[in-house]
């Protein structure tokens, strides 16, 4: 494909350059030629590079493929929400580094936090102890008992690979008595 891409962008630049050199020669004879010789030109230059692009570009587009190194949450909640009642609410996680490759080998999950009201933090626990490896599972406790019942609590979880990279979640936890 792509060497028909530049097989058919040679052909149009010789085409385009003989046009050009009529066109040349005669607008000084007719306005319409004038007026013409450039929108054609334009047309010519815009569809070979077009042309030319396509071919370079699509086995770097093809073959290229980023290292894609940041943490995914793949799953998270929190409970209960609505609070019924309670005083405390529990954010888990789930998060992976999925890149497998080489480069990726030294990446690790070493942090999750809770950034509640969009102020106060808290600092999630790993459920195996340690944030080390590439997937982790993580819970933190939130006390929103101070919180007037029929308010809304912000909570966005936030978690960190020692790359310094983050990936991030929203949740709006419903304050409400107890039934």
């Amino acid at each position: 494909m792509a060497k028909a891409r530049g097989k058919l962008a040679d052909i149009l630049s010789g085409w385009s350059k003989r046009v050009f050199k009529y066109l040349s020669d005669h607008e000084s004879q007719s306005r319409v030629v004038r007026w013409l010789k450039h929108p054609i030109l334009g047309f010519f230059v815009i569809t070979i590079g077009w042309l030319s692009a396509g071919s370079v570009l699509t086995g770097i587009i093809c073959c290229y493929t980023p290292i894609m190194t940041e943490p995914h949450i793949l799953e998270s909640s929190v409970e209960p929400n609505p609070t019924a009642g309670a005083d405390t609410v529990t954010v888990k996680a789930n998060a992976v580094i999925e890149e497998t490759r080489k480069e990726a080998d030294t990446l690790y999950i070493n942090e999750g936090i809770c950034i509640v009201g969009f102020s106060d933090t808290i600092q999630m626990e790993a459920t195996d102890g340690a944030f080390d490896e590439k997937e982790e599972n993580m819970e933190g406790k939130i006390y929103v008992g101070d919180r007037e019942p029929g308010s809304k609590v912000n909570i966005d979880l936030e978690v960190y690979n020692n790359a310094d990279e983050c990936d991030s979640r929203e949740f709006w936890v419903d304050v409400t008595e107890e039934e």
